[in-house]
């Protein structure tokens, strides 16, 4: 799957909310297809790489982040074209490796030196 790049305003849009940075983020090391729950799973440690959550509390927020990805984060990036989200199967069927590179390479240009991220949730 190859895109064109994408615009500048779909980049900054895209990259405003920190689960999609952290979608970007884990899609890094997904091997498409995967299922809802592995990508959930993949995006909770890139949301938590830094912090000390416990176990019970990553599980929860993992079940919600299921439910946030399924209905908006995924479909926003499918509809930019930096994946395919099949909501018939809840699978991530495929990665657009340059969207995504360009998008992670933009989220790591507005991201500070100490993880601080400059743009707006």
């Amino acid at each position: 799957m190859t895109s064109p790049p994408l615009e500048r305003d779909a980049v900054l849009s895209l990259l405003g909310n920190r689960v999609r940075r952290a979608v970007v983020d884990a899609g890094r090391t997904l091997d498409a297809p995967v299922s809802l729950p592995r990508v959930a799973d993949a995006v909770a440690a890139s949301l938590f790489a830094q912090s000390e959550t416990t176990t019970a509390e990553t599980a929860m927020v993992t079940s919600r982040l299921e439910l946030q990805l399924h209905h908006r984060h995924l479909p926003k990036l499918d509809a930019a074209g930096v994946l395919t989200y099949r909501t018939d199967d809840n699978v991530l069927a495929e990665l657009d490796d340059c969207a995504l590179s360009q998008l992670a390479t933009a989220s790591d240009a507005l991201t500070g030196s100490r993880g601080d991220t400059l743009l707006a949730e």
